[in-house]
């Protein structure tokens, strides 16, 4: 204690006494004050008034607890409470920011200074309710304070929303999309707003300590002192409201929307109308564009995509008819070419494309037909030109094409025979654009065209596999890359850019693959002695984003695999190893949502794989035994 402080205990002793040369001194010691806290000795001399004393003057709660001997915290300890605190002051801090989002919404105008309020409230509901002296009850008023703050920021936001949507507050606060938050703030935070919400957390801390005055100490020295706060007793039946209270704000919110929603554009015009049920969609609902027209009516059950769902075109022609079960696409499904022609059109089963699938041009020719099985492509596939020859007939496994494939020009002439195999192609017969025959049962030279007629790829072919140097070229006629095949396996050696620079020299460098334009690099990665190492990407040719990024380990798939959406989410994340799917697989709806998972040893899938919806519920669950389904759940 400083000497000044010390002067203020012994001015209002009984054992005072003065003296000429030192002043006032402790008659008991004849000797100067020298305690700290407080006085062993002190009594309180009832006559002396504290003629200078002026509350608003003394040191706040906290700066006079810091300075507190353990001894003295004891005394007020017993009667703080920090359960109370939380409760108390964690209502007050969601009173204090829906009090926020009222006057901002009112106003239309974000005030920073009801930061320094909010600060003011939180601390004393959390002194009034806590009556705390300890440290954690300074870090509890901080934290609640910069909580209302940027709770009352949030608030502001919906209640714009639901002024917008001619909607109830409460409503708008259900059918929030929460994942917007980080946006919210981002964009109406600025430098100010760090200066009030300082404020207010320092606010926050400094009021949320239990008020304890200079007399109070002296009434401590006196042993005089009542420990027990103001209103003690009726504090705890606050807090008890306080809890019913906060609960019952929670249970309303948990509640859900009930009833009929109609949400509007800006300019009034209704975008969508439909029915609430516990807080989610339920029964028909229907979905405008801005001019009025139907875009779509959907089918629910709680909250879960159930039933026929029909997209339009503004023009009032179908886009297309989907039907789903429990949130998976199941039945017949068509899409539309914006001309109202059928694109194409099929069934799924559970979520997954099953059987016959067939697809269209815009003026209505058949293009593709084929089957799928479990979303894999399965069995015998022919795809068609727009002048109704066929173009490829073979048939797949597993999404793999297998066995004998054969292609035809345009104009019907006959291309190419192969044979596939995993990993690799036998090339048996092969004519070339004027219908000479260059490859006779897997022997000769192998050409591939563009559409103008240029060589795209040439190379050799022995005993009915690739060998030697193979050479690719672009459409005007130039190498874009030349390599070589030993045993089988493809060895890059050279590769041109399209303004001619190499990329790849002499088996080693940045390999790019480039698209229509010859500018945009499609794929990309490193090569070394000929084969594929490291990190390489696809990009998506409409957006310029990483589609794919995988990496390599001479030549072989070996590490992590990524694919991206357009909008560049991630989609799909897992491991590779020697070319092969391992361990677990992740795969996401562009949202950011867990879609399903599995996990793979050695390309095989093994136990059980979930499906889910958007909200995180398992819809189904597949189970496999290498890689064989043996058994599927629908929940």
């Amino acid at each position: 204690m400083t000497r000044e402080e010390q002067l203020d205990f012994c001015r209002k002793c009984k054992n005072r006494k003065f003296d000429n040369e030192q002043g006032i001194i402790c008659r008991l010691t004849d000797a100067k004050a020298d305690f700290e806290d407080e006085c062993p000795s002190f009594e309180l001399d009832p006559y002396v008034k504290d003629k200078n004393h002026d509350p608003q003057l003394e040191a706040p709660s906290h700066e006079i607890i810091k300075n507190l001997s353990n001894q003295s915290l004891d005394i007020f300890k017993p009667y703080q409470d920090f359960s109370s605190a939380i409760f108390g002051g964690s209502l007050v801090a969601f009173i204090g920011a829906l009090l926020w989002a009222v006057i901002t919404v009112a106003t239309e105008y974000q005030i920073g200074f009801m930061a320094i309020g909010i600060g003011l409230l939180v601390g004393h509901s959390v002194r009034y309710f806590g009556a705390g002296v300890d440290q954690k009850f300074g870090i509890l008023g901080a934290i609640l304070a910069l909580v209302s703050c940027l709770l009352g920021n949030l608030f502001a936001q919906i209640g714009f929303v639901a002024q917008a949507e001619g909607i109830s507050f409460l409503l708008a606060l259900k059918l929030f999309d929460y994942s917007l938050v980080p946006e919210i703030y981002a964009q109406t935070f600025g430098v100010m707003d760090i200066l009030f919400y300082g404020i207010a957390i320092g606010e926050g801390y400094k009021f949320a300590f239990r008020s304890i005055s200079k007399d109070d100490l002296s009434e401590i020295k006196a042993g005089s002192f009542n420990p027990e706060p103001s209103g003690y007793n009726v504090r705890k039946i606050v807090v008890g409201i306080s809890i019913v209270v906060f609960g019952a704000l929670l249970f309303l919110i948990n509640q859900g929307a009930e009833g009929e929603v109609t949400f509007k554009y800006e300019d009034g015009s209704v975008m969508s109308q439909g029915e609430y049920e516990s807080g989610k969609e339920h029964g028909l609902w229907k979905y405008w564009y801005p001019s009025g027209k139907l875009q779509l009516e959907a089918n629910f059950d709680n909250g879960t995509p159930h039933g026929p769902w029909n997209w339009y075109f503004e023009s009032g022609s179908p886009s297309s008819i989907n039907n789903y079960y429990k949130g998976m696409l199941h039945g017949f499904n068509a899409n539309y070419h914006f001309t109202g022609v059928l694109s194409d059109s099929g069934r799924y089963v559970n979520g997954r494309l099953q059987g016959p699938w067939a697809y269209y041009t815009e003026s209505g020719r058949l293009m593709v037909k084929g089957s799928f099985e479990r979303d894999y492509q399965q069995g015998k596939w022919v795809t068609f030109y727009e002048n109704g020859q066929k173009s490829t007939e073979g048939s797949y496994l597993e999404g793999d094409k297998t066995g004998p494939w054969n292609y035809w020009a345009e104009n019907g002439q006959k291309i190419s025979e192969l044979f596939h195999e995993k990993n690799n192609n036998q090339y048996l017969n092969s004519w070339n654009k004027d219908g000479v025959q260059v490859v006779k049962n897997g022997e000769g030279t192998y050409s591939e065209y563009h559409e103008n007629g240029k060589v795209s790829l040439q190379g050799e072919v022995k005993n009915k596999r690739p060998s030697g140097t193979w050479t690719f070229y672009y459409e005007n006629g130039d190498k874009m890359e030349e390599g070589v095949f030993e045993n089988n396996t493809y060895r890059v050696i050279n590769t041109w850019k399209t303004d001619g620079k190499m990329g790849v020299k002499d088996g080693n460098g940045l390999y790019e693959k480039f698209d229509g334009s010859g500018y945009l690099a499609i794929e990309k990665g490193t090569i070394t002695d000929g084969l594929r190492t490291g990190t390489w990407e696809n990009i998506n040719e409409s957006t310029g984003e990483v589609s794919v990024q995988v990496n390599y380990v001479n030549g072989k798939l070996e590490g992590p695999y990524f694919e991206y959406s357009e909008d560049a989410s991630l989609v799909t994340k897992g491991t590779m190893k020697d070319n092969e799917r391992h361990g677990e697989w992740v795969w996401m709806y562009d949202t950011g949502e867990v879609e399903c998972t599995v996990t793979y040893e050695k390309g095989k899938k093994q136990g059980e794989q979930p499906f889910y919806n958007h909200a995180g519920e398992v819809m189904r669950v597949e189970i496999y035994k290498d890689g064989q389904l043996i058994e599927e759940k629908v929940h």
